[in-house]
């Protein structure tokens, strides 16, 4: 059998290396179950695995797909996850230093801002967009963690 290398295959492979190193990262937390409650692991755990099934769904579907890949760095089925690859890093790099709150804020503004950038709005729409929806997904997270379950998250040195 000759697998063609496309697209799909292209971001199922990044995809599924970046989640490796978030998986890698998530493994030298606190185990998750150590204490009887869902540690700090837990969630960076269930989210990485969804990720890698996410990731060999896109492979498969790849695989199935007969065209050949074409790159175009204008486009964005190409350049999105190459960008959700570095700001994931990012986020993982600076996760302690700079703490939950800012670091959160930012990586979850600038997914958002990298899904919906050239889309259906005006730029100054797409930017209170996004900030909005990290500002609710950073606070969600916060009373999820520190609230619900009593996990203090990073306060970082700033």
């Amino acid at each position: 059998m000759l697998m063609k290398l496309n697209k799909e295959v292209l971001i199922a492979g990044c995809l599924f290396a970046a989640n490796t190193v978030f998986f890698v990262e998530a493994l030298k937390l606190l185990p998750p179950f150590e204490h009887g409650e869902p540690g700090p692991a837990f969630y960076p755990l269930v989210l990485s695995v969804i990720m890698y099934m996410a990731s060999i769904k896109i492979m498969l579907t790849g695989l199935k797909n007969k065209t050949k890949i074409v790159f175009n760095l204008k486009d964005f089925a190409v350049i999105r996850p190459l960008l959700m690859a570095g700001a994931t890093g990012l986020f993982i790099l600076v996760f302690e230093t700079m703490g939950y709150w800012i670091s959160t804020l930012l990586y979850t503004f600038a997914v958002a801002f990298i899904f919906e950038f050239g889309r259906k709005y005006t730029f100054g729409r797409t930017l209170t967009f996004c900030a909005v929806i990290a500002v609710a997904i950073t606070l969600s997270g916060w009373l999820f963690f520190d609230l619900l379950f009593d996990l203090h998250l990073p306060k970082g040195v700033l």
